[in-house]
């Protein structure tokens, strides 16, 4: 096994009997780089799943976010390299869904009665004024 395997399985026990036979829906706020999903997955499989489904509670990170997250480039993102086309088999997953741009926006709007399209501009472009007062 990886050193990542390894820490991966320190940090997050899997209770075979919970898991043996079962199919599993695993809910992540998000997938960046996407090394550290895969140990997930595999423990989750040697613990007996039948079944692995990723559903991600944000939509593909493309952009670096230069007021949160430290990854440099672009180039360091899961949602940016060949590899995202099959993400699914690429990390070990039956199935791999994301949370939509639209349908963040919509979560996010849900209840203010003003949200600037711009306020989410930075979700699709590498627009990194987005959010920010035009004043």
């Amino acid at each position: 096994y990886t050193t990542l395997f390894r820490s991966v399985a320190k940090k997050f026990g899997v209770l075979s009997d919970n898991f043996a036979g079962k199919r599993v829906v695993l809910v992540d706020d998000s997938i960046v780089r996407g090394n550290t999903i895969s140990p997930i997955i595999k423990l989750l499989r040697d613990s007996g799943a039948k079944e692995v489904h990723i559903r991600v509670a944000s939509p593909p990170i493309r952009f670096p976010c230069y007021m949160g997250i430290n990854i440099p480039t672009k180039e360091e993102l899961i949602a940016n390299k060949p590899e995202f086309d099959d993400l699914a088999s690429y990390i070990g997953a039956n199935s791999v869904i994301y949370l939509s741009v639209e349908g963040l926006t919509s979560a996010v709007k849900q209840g203010i009665k003003s949200v600037k399209e711009k306020q989410t501009d930075g979700l699709k472009t590498n627009n990194t004024q987005a959010g920010r007062s035009e004043e």
